[in-house]
């Protein structure tokens, strides 16, 4: 389990999964749907022979794929055919805010991590989640957390609306 000082920042490379499931760009659909639904994972980075990430291939890629395969009564094609490109990744030297950042802009589950070009990891929201309830500690009684004052800079609170139903 991780351990953080209370001043301390986490880098990316403290909570990224390194074990990632990567597809390679001439695998055909049926293969990666196949690893993906195995791995139990929504989506995986495609990678050259470097390691240079090329494009995901996630499960909306898929689900599209397989409604024009029963739509064209066979439909093929290679995971390059059908990936997304234009990757949003993130640096391993990156901190937990860069990250969470990047999660509330983009409605990603996951972000490929790179050193340079090379993928080294991947980055889930669970994983942001995860390492910031362990660098909070939310105390269990009234479930705010404790933000260090050196921290509370970095720390982005958006507007909070309310509605009068929702408190029924």
């Amino acid at each position: 389990m991780l351990q953080f000082h209370a001043t301390s920042v986490p880098q990316v490379s403290d909570f990224m999964t390194e074990t990632v499931i990567a597809l390679k760009p001439g695998q055909t659909m049926w293969r990666a749907v196949k690893i993906l639904l195995d791995g139990r994972i929504s989506g995986a980075p495609v990678i050259d022979d470097e390691y240079n990430v090329m494009g995901i291939l996630s499960e909306r890629d898929c689900v599209l794929f397989l409604v024009n395969a029963r739509y064209y009564e066979g439909a093929t094609g290679t995971v390059e055919e059908h990936m997304s490109k234009g990757v949003i990744s993130i640096s391993q030297d990156a901190d937990i805010f860069a990250a969470a950042d990047l999660f509330r802009k983009h409605n990603f589950r996951r972000l490929p991590v790179l050193d340079g070009n090379r993928l080294v990891g991947i980055l889930s929201r669970r994983d942001v989640m995860r390492t910031g309830m362990m660098m909070w500690k939310p105390r269990e009684t009234d479930g705010a957390p404790f933000v260090p004052d050196n921290l509370k800079s970095r720390v982005e609170v958006p507007h909070i609306v309310t509605r009068p139903d929702f408190h029924g």
